[in-house]
């Protein structure tokens, strides 16, 4: 999530800070891909890739997960994928230019799960806290110091929220993110007479848009229930007429570059008589 109000004069390098984060499993885990083509590189996409011309980053983590297990009873694993390797140029300029941006702020428990080149290249880029309501705090009520990590199901929440500001405090950019597979499914045996009306059943509310319409509701029942407010974060600049005290630096810059003109005319032509007069004597 990244601030509207941003005086960096190059904003495909700040689009480092529009980060996605999905969790996999809350708060645990989670995985990055570097996506500058916008060419779709999704779980769903990724089976009819080939691979050999997307280089892998794949982590095995052994660490158990409960909840997950519980639910799928299976290992833990999880693989990212570049989508071009012909960005080594434009990567080098980024990390390059990184330090001149505002920093991310994020939590130690999900930066440690990152792979550990990326951590020690992008370290400097973060600033980490151990309390998560240190993060929530800052994000909800529109900090713009920093930029943040979020998830796109709360980002509905918060666009929805930006609709009653002047002007959208906070943007969403997908070109470099952290994302991951969150398992959205039912576990539904390959034989049941269920599997093919749910299957069309939830590509029709998708295609409909309903589970977007759904999220962004979700901000005005928190509303409702008191959790949330409608109010304005967005700072309004007042549009001033001009006045002659604005024009003081340009009036004395041009009335000392036409002093330094004249004074130097002034020479070139005591210069040119002086030598006219001393030939004529």
């Amino acid at each position: 999530m990244l601030s509207n109000i941003s005086l960096s004069s190059a904003p495909e390098l700040v689009d480092l800070y529009g980060l996605v984060l999905k969790f996999l499993v809350s708060s645990e885990t989670t995985l990055f891909y570097f996506n500058p083509t916008g060419q779709k590189c999704s779980w769903e996409t990724l089976p009819r890739t080939i691979l050999s011309n997307h280089p892998q980053i794949i982590w095995f983590r052994e660490e158990t997960y409960p909840g997950l297990y519980k639910r799928h009873s299976s290992n833990l694993f999880v693989m990212t994928c570049l989508s071009s390797t012909s960005y080594g140029g434009q990567l080098q300029l980024l990390a390059e230019s990184l330090t001149r941006y505002r920093s991310i702020f994020g939590v130690s428990s999900e930066f440690y799960f990152l792979d550990g080149g990326f951590r020690a290249k992008y370290a400097s880029v973060f600033h980490l806290t151990e309390n998560s309501n240190e993060l929530y705090d800052k994000r909800n009520y529109f900090n713009t110091s920093w930029a943040y990590t979020i998830t796109s199901v709360k980002w509905n929440v918060i666009e929805a929220q930006q609709r009653h500001f002047g002007h959208p405090v906070f943007r969403y950019s997908t070109d470099l993110c952290f994302s991951s597979e969150t398992p959205w499914g039912l576990l539904i045996a390959p034989e049941s007479f269920y599997r093919e009306p749910l299957q069309h059943f939830n590509l029709k509310i998708n295609q409909a848009g309903l589970i977007t319409h759904w999220m962004t509701q979700s901000f005005y029942e928190m509303v409702r229930a008191g959790r949330m407010t409608i109010k304005d974060y967005s700072r309004t600049n007042l549009m001033k007429p001009l006045r002659i005290q604005d024009l003081r630096k340009c009036w004395l810059i041009f009335a000392v570059g036409l002093g330094t003109s004249t004074v130097v005319f002034t020479i070139e032509l005591l210069l040119i008589y002086t030598n006219v007069f001393l030939n004529s004597l």
